[in-house]
């Protein structure tokens, strides 16, 4: 059933589950009873999350990448961060990152981005909204679920902005509407 979902073949979803297998074995250990339990959101994820926001709202490729881990994963879901194919897209690296980024920050119309804080599964996540030239309305664009590993972001996973309404965010507002700040 897996296979047919992701489009792939048995063994190759068998062979990617053994590696996810040994992989939780190596970061979580051996015995479930071992793993640690998540203990909800923290005082130093809140600030990394709020200085993710301000550095993303003020465009500061600098500030960015002092908050990505050098090997950083980027994922989105199809259709995802203004990715218009079928398919899943990511990329990895902080300089990579940056890179794919620049056109949104910086390009000859750069977009107004404005995020807000959210949680999802105790884990820190941000929602995305973007005003186009020549409009006065911030429109949802995708929920991005941030995971930190120390003082830095190491995976950021955007999904569709169809979850907004699961985490009480509106799909739009005005431009001067500062309660979602």
């Amino acid at each position: 059933q897996c296979a047919r979902a992701l489009g792939a073949t048995v063994p190759a979803v068998n062979s990617a589950l053994q590696r996810a297998r040994a992989r939780l074995r190596t970061e979580l250990g051996d015995a479930r009873e071992q793993w640690r339990a998540s203990q909800g959101v923290t005082a130093a994820e809140r600030a990394l999350v709020r200085r993710y926001i301000e550095a993303i709202e003020r465009a500061d490729d600098a500030a960015i990448a002092a908050l990505l881990h050098e090997d950083v994963i980027v994922g989105h879901q199809p259709g995802a961060g203004g990715n218009d194919t079928p398919e899943p897209a990511w990329y990895q690296g902080r300089a990579t990152v940056i890179e794919a980024w620049a056109p949104a920050l910086h390009g000859p119309q750069p977009l107004a981005i404005r995020m807000v804080e959210a949680w999802a599964n105790r884990q820190p996540a941000v929602a995305s909204y973007l005003r186009l030239p020549g409009t006065t309305e911030h429109r949802a664009f995708a929920l991005s679920l941030l995971r930190t590993r120390g003082d830095r972001i190491a995976e950021i996973t955007n999904l569709l902005p169809d979850q907004f309404r699961a985490f009480g965010l509106p799909f739009s507002f005005s431009a001067g509407d500062d309660r979602w700040r």
